[in-house]
């Protein structure tokens, strides 16, 4: 028999390793019964372990892990059986070894595990990125368009509408006129806005040929309009990627490419292209349908061309068709999508297997534009496809395309000649100026600081207290501060729940204001915060929380959907309020593309009370105002994507309650997901 000192002092197996840190919660059941499939394979100990540190790399959005990161993993763990574990030069050599193992383009043939690169994949993430890679790789320069009609007709829509300067002149003071005029013709000279002599030159034009005249002559042709050269890109490129931040005019700009391409079809005597629009969730879908709208009314296009530009955009799941219980969609790579082009907007929340099966579903001929900002919060599930992407945005374009662009847009664009061209380069355009932020504004000068990793800028000005950037360090009173501007703010949109003005009017008023955060449980998370500004409400009288302990609905309560109903058409991110209808009966309003939908509360998926929303939530989102509480560093892992986010998610006003070192730790920390995607690309 064997004594219990005996079992105590053997060695502790690979799989009870795995088994016990299944037990502790640090690998999943699925990470330790896919490492269980390696058991009876030639070097098992091995495989299990690094089969078991892959699978549970995609929970924190990686689709691979590198030597050094196995080495890493297996040291934070602690106690692994395998002796060399911690050492990253052990794994290289083990799995290089290994049989188990497909590794191009030395083997072929499906198997599990993958290693190329120096790192290893589950295959299925490996074939993921392979298929991005070959889409973007590829090289689909061409043209189908006259050179002089590309050059006529951009000319005709992005050169300055001079008689609408005029008009806003007729609104503004000099002074002011002076910095519009610079921001609309993105003038270089800055001493304009204190130059009294153009002040008053400004001032006494009253026509428009004199205004041409003097702000013509001081504007710098040579400059490049990205905007413009990003609609260009697209007359020779059918794949592109348009970066840009926040108020650089994505959304202006793709709309003004549309008609551009949209022009060039008709004048050629072909039909109009069948232009589909999508985003990832119903409501960046809702906010690209509103601003495509507002764009189309300042072209500068024939009607026939703005007519064939679509309004309504749909989500990626919808378009694709959602088949009930199947992880597969109706479209697909033998059932294409029906268009000509697709435009998807919010493309950094796109995570890797879902942008494979939207391109899968592409018709091989189709036009396709990504729009999105590189610098914000990737995907919640693994890959972080458009960063990968953008990883080339600085490299320059081909002789080729550059020729065309320098031709049809009559910049210089020497600097940007690329000397070893990527194929991938020339499908990227990054939108460089930001029109919604002046020179003097704080969230501008902010977002740019966070995003360039400057703790010191950062604190300076946040430390400044400008009108647009109020903070306050983190504590308990600061903390009750918090939750007074909260209701405070909530307060238009439920008194205007409460004097019965169109639920229109209440969705505008709630959509002012929003208060995001880090964490979803805690006092610092979306649940506490919840129910304290809740509390708040119903003892200011704005709302009547139910006495009915099961009850959680009351008129005003604003939920989020959570979980994607296609019956319902409802998606995660979906925003709701809760009102009486007509016959008193509390029913859930929707926004949608088609007017307000009304559903009971129970007929609802999973959802829960908004005053308070992640960041990750408010992503495909704009608010006038902003409020941010970040946690303390040692609560929650802070990085510069997540604040970063949350302050471009603002308009004209980002409050902020974070202690120094949190915003110091979120300047510092810059997310890096772990892919191939990048090098495949660069030796595509």
């Amino acid at each position: 028999m064997t004594s219990s000192l005996e079992n105590a002092e053997r060695p502790l197996s690979v799989i009870d390793w795995l088994a016990n840190l299944k037990q502790q919660g640090q690998i999943s059941a699925l990470d330790f019964h896919f490492a269980k499939s390696f058991a009876s394979s030639e070097q098992a100990d091995v495989l299990m372990v690094a089969a078991a540190l892959v699978s549970n790399e995609l929970q924190a959005g990686h689709v691979c892990i590198d030597m050094p990161s196995l080495a890493k993993r297996c040291e934070q763990l602690g106690a692994c059986p395998l002796t060399g574990a911690t050492d990253s030069e052990f794994w290289k050599v083990q799995l290089s070894a290994s049989n188990a193992l497909m590794q191009p383009p030395l083997s072929s043939g499906a198997k599990p595990l993958v290693l190329q690169y120096g790192r290893l994949y589950l295959y299925r993430y490996w074939h993921y990125e392979q298929q991005l890679a070959d889409y973007f790789g590829e090289n689909s320069l061409t043209s189908d368009y006259c050179l002089e009609k590309i050059q006529l007709y951009a000319e005709q829509l992005f050169n300055p509408d001079w008689q609408m300067l005029l008009k806003a002149k007729a609104a503004y003071s000099a002074e002011q006129m002076a910095w519009y005029a610079q921001q609309f013709l993105d003038l270089n000279d800055a001493n304009l806005l204190n130059n009294a002599e153009f002040i008053a030159q400004l001032a006494a034009i009253e026509q428009e040929s004199e205004l041409q005249s003097l702000l013509g002559t001081i504007a710098n042709a040579s400059k490049i309009n990205w905007q413009k050269l990003a609609a260009l890109q697209a007359c020779y490129q059918p794949r592109l990627v348009i970066s840009g931040g926040p108020g650089t005019g994505k959304t202006t700009t793709v709309t003004r490419l549309l008609a551009l391409l949209q022009t060039l079809q008709l004048d050629a005597g072909k039909a109009a292209l069948n232009i589909q629009l999508v985003a990832p969730t119903g409501k960046a879908a809702a906010r690209l349908s509103e601003s495509i709208i507002g764009a189309k009314q300042q072209l500068n296009a024939s009607e026939a061309a703005i007519a064939t530009i679509p309004e309504q955009a749909s989500t990626i799941h919808r378009l694709l068709g959602v088949i009930p219980g199947r992880a597969e969609f109706r479209h697909h790579a033998d059932n294409p999508l029906s268009l000509d082009m697709l435009v998807v907007d919010e493309a950094s929340m796109i995570d890797m297997p879902l942008m494979v099966k939207l391109l899968a579903a592409m018709p091989s001929q189709a036009r396709i534009i990504l729009l999105g900002d590189k610098d914000q919060l990737a995907s919640v599930e693994a890959g972080a496809v458009l960063g990968d992407l953008c990883a080339f945005i600085e490299q320059g374009y081909s002789p080729n395309l550059l020729n065309n662009l320098q031709a049809s847009s009559g910049f210089d664009l020497s600097a940007w000649r690329a000397e070893q061209p990527l194929a991938i380069a020339d499908k990227l355009c990054l939108l460089r100026k930001s029109y919604r932020f002046d020179a003097h504004s704080g969230i501008g000068l902010l977002a740019a600081a966070v995003n360039q990793g400057h703790v010191k800028n950062s604190l300076a000005l946040l430390e400044s207290q400008r009108a647009d950037l109020p903070y306050q360090a983190l504590t308990q009173d600061s903390y009750k501060d918090l939750l007074e501007q909260c209701a405070l703010a909530y307060q238009p949109y439920l008194e205007a729940l409460q004097q019965g003005q169109p639920m229109e009017q209440v969705f505008a008023k709630f959509h002012q204001f929003q208060l995001l955060v880090a964490l979803r449980n805690g006092d610092l998370g979306v649940n506490g915060l919840n129910q304290r500004i809740e509390k708040r409400l119903n003892q200011q009288g704005f709302i009547t929380l139910p006495k009915a302990a099961d009850s959680l609905w009351y008129a005003g309560r604003p939920v989020m959907i959570e979980q994607n109903d296609h019956e319902q058409q409802l998606y995660n991110g979906d925003i709701g309020i809760c009102a009486q209808d007509e016959s008193g009966q509390l029913m859930v309003a929707f926004e949608s593309a088609n007017g307000l939908r009304w559903l009971l509360p129970s007929r609802l998926p999973a959802h829960q009370s908004v005053y308070a929303m992640t960041v990750h939530k408010s992503q495909g989102s704009e608010f006038k105002q902003v409020c941010m509480l970040l946690p303390p560093s040692a609560q929650a892992l802070v990085n510069r994507e997540l604040l970063y986010t949350a302050i471009t998610r603002a308009k004209s006003r980002f409050s902020l309650y974070a202690d120094a070192e949190s915003v110091s730790a979120a300047c510092r920390n810059k997310t890096q997901r772990r892919s191939g995607l990048a090098e495949r690309l660069a030796n595509a």
